[in-house]
């Protein structure tokens, strides 16, 4: 019997991929967390091809409501950038922290 791989769409490609492979973030009205931060997560590739796609076109804007500052998009990049080999850290508290100035996503 197979395990069941639970599958996220990129908000940059729009591709289907497994979890895994896929960067988690949540966008509110008082900045991007990465990680495991609680509210509604979107996901992206780890490539910053995606990251630029979603920026073009607008979709981090969507998710927030509003046009994101540019300390956000900097953590997104980092986070993309270093996902290669990083998943753990992507997962610790550290990479969780939020990019506006703290408080609370919602």
């Amino acid at each position: 019997m197979t395990q069941h791989v639970p599958v996220r769409t990129c908000v940059g490609c729009r591709e289907r991929r497994p979890k895994q492979d896929l960067v988690r973030f949540v966008v509110g009205r008082k900045g991007i967390a990465v990680g495991t931060a609680g509210g509604r997560g979107s996901y992206l590739c780890r490539n910053t091809s995606c990251l630029e796609a979603a920026l073009r076109r607008r979709r981090l804007g969507i998710l927030a409501g509003s046009a994101p500052g540019e300390e956000p998009i900097a953590l997104l990049r980092s986070m993309v950038a270093g996902a290669d080999g990083s998943r753990n850290e992507a997962r610790s508290g550290q990479a969780s922290r939020r990019a506006s100035g703290g408080g609370s996503i919602g």
